[in-house]
């Protein structure tokens, strides 16, 4: 059981969410720091997940459109600030280098906002390109980020909240790196 000064991310996740690319690795990057939503997380869960750590799953596929609107996401990116892949200093990642199909981050998400136009005017550029911030919608607000490395693969992925197995829960905790990214 986690310490109370160890992060809360490094608890065993017992949930996981499906994101497609590139949104996935903007989380996992800590440049996207809310996940924008059409209905607002409930009060219980949005409880839990100040608590417990949630793995980040990449989607396993996308179609031809989904690939062509992550270019151009990344373009308009890349002029903002230094997106970049681990390893691969000074050029923005390519769509076919992110990983596909696989846990890539644990996150421990703060609480779901309306929003508003003053919660879109309290975000960065970046921010407000990797999320749809129509007011009306939900932002769940990511406190914490822990990169997984290498990602673990064997999560199908499906839409919406789903258990991880505790297998898996254990691979990923284990590949969990330190704290990346506190917002």
């Amino acid at each position: 059981m986690a310490g109370e000064n160890e992060p809360q991310a490094s608890r065993l996740p017992t949930r996981v969410l499906t994101i497609r690319q590139p949104y996935a690795h903007l989380i996992r990057n800590g440049i996207k720091r809310f996940e924008t939503r059409k209905r607002p997380l409930s009060e219980s869960l949005a409880e839990k997940l100040r608590r417990e750590p949630v793995a980040i799953h990449a989607a396993a596929g996308w179609t031809n459109g989904q690939a062509n609107s992550a270019r151009k996401l990344l373009g308009q990116l890349a002029g903002l600030l230094e997106l970049r892949l681990p390893g691969s200093p000074g050029r923005v990642p390519e769509v076919c280098e992110l990983t596909l199909g696989a846990i890539v981050a644990v996150v421990i998400f703060d609480g779901c906002e309306l929003i508003t136009p003053e919660l879109i005017a309290k975000q960065t550029r970046a921010e407000l390109f990797c999320g749809d911030w129509e007011p009306g919608r939900y932002a769940w607000r990511i406190r914490e980020v822990r990169v997984v490395v290498p990602a673990v693969q064997g999560w199908t992925g499906k839409q919406g909240w789903r258990a991880l197995p505790a297998e898996l829960a254990e691979q990923v905790a284990a590949n969990a790196l330190g704290v990346a990214h506190v917002h």
